[in-house]
């Protein structure tokens, strides 16, 4: 089954307002965004093996337009960060996790700093607006995403030794306190943002538990499963694939921890829903039969 590993935080094309295309000092900007967004298009029209600095040609241009002009606007940080995070992802697909751990790590540079100044007092110091407050919620759920991305980039690297478990649980813990302060934050959210900080806590849980897996943690691997199943089945109902995904992980965390029945139950539920959504002869389905 192909994982949810949240991965994907800046896989939707940007979009501009009709007056910046037509404002000059908005120019640099708006070629970012432009290159951006064919930057998705060439990645998603080339296959995930071909040469990466030929995908990366469009991000790197659209990086090099809003560095030579960054600004306060929180627009030139998100088309900096969300060209970092595609550069990032690319070498990760390409599986050159060290390369995709350096970029993202940049990427997470570029947010603390600007969290750091806008957190930073003055003497005239006056509470945040509400466009600060919201540009702050933002730059938070960006790190969040930004300390998953690398704690994946370093879980699939074969070298333990540079990148050991416990790092790595402490970046995935860290994502996960930032979702659940601003899922439970009085912020106004609507109802789609509640959703997606949820779908985004359930994500990173699962890393965890995939870590400790990983790590023959087989009892905490276990909890982290237990508690991605709570998260999404109130999200996504019962019958969706990723609900099938916690269900099987649970399974495979009480056969190695000796508990053949209440691994076989969770077999079977996870068969209900893998033979409904990808048939019988599914290679998923057959591995456990």
């Amino acid at each position: 089954l192909q994982y949810d590993e949240g991965m994907n935080t800046f896989a939707d094309p940007l979009m501009m307002a009709p007056a910046a295309v037509l404002s000059p000092n908005k120019k640099p900007l708006v070629e970012a965004i432009i290159y951006f967004n064919l930057g998705l298009a060439s990645a998603a029209a080339t296959p995930m093996l071909q040469c990466i600095d030929s995908k990366n040609q469009y991000f790197q241009k659209s990086l090099d337009c809003i560095s030579a002009h960054i600004s306060s606007n929180p627009s030139s940080l998100f088309v900096q960060v969300a060209a970092l995070h595609n550069i990032g992802h690319t070498y990760f697909r390409g599986r050159q996790y060290a390369n995709a751990m350096e970029v993202y790590s940049l990427a997470l540079d570029v947010l603390l700093q600007r969290m750091q100044f806008l957190n930073c007092p003055t003497k005239n110091y006056t509470a945040p607006s509400l466009l600060q407050a919201d540009t702050i919620r933002s730059i938070l759920l960006y790190t969040a995403g930004t300390y998953n991305c690398i704690a994946m980039a370093r879980y699939y690297s074969e070298d333990k030794q540079t990148y050991p478990s416990e790092e790595t649980l402490s970046m995935l813990t860290r994502a996960l306190s930032i979702y659940d302060e601003l899922r439970n934050s009085k912020a106004r959210s609507g109802k789609n943002q509640l959703i997606s900080r949820c779908r985004a806590s359930a994500t990173v849980m699962n890393n965890i538990g995939r870590v400790k897996y990983f790590a023959c943690d087989y009892n905490g691997a276990l909890l982290a499963y237990v508690e991605t199943l709570k998260y999404r089945t109130s999200i996504l109902g019962e019958s969706h694939l990723d609900v099938a995904v916690c269900l099987i992980n649970i399974a495979e965390s009480f056969n190695l921890l000796g508990d053949m029945e209440e691994a076989i139950r969770y077999y079977n539920q996870y068969l209900v829903i893998a033979i409904d959504k990808l048939g019988e002869d599914h290679e998923d389905v057959a591995d456990v039969f």
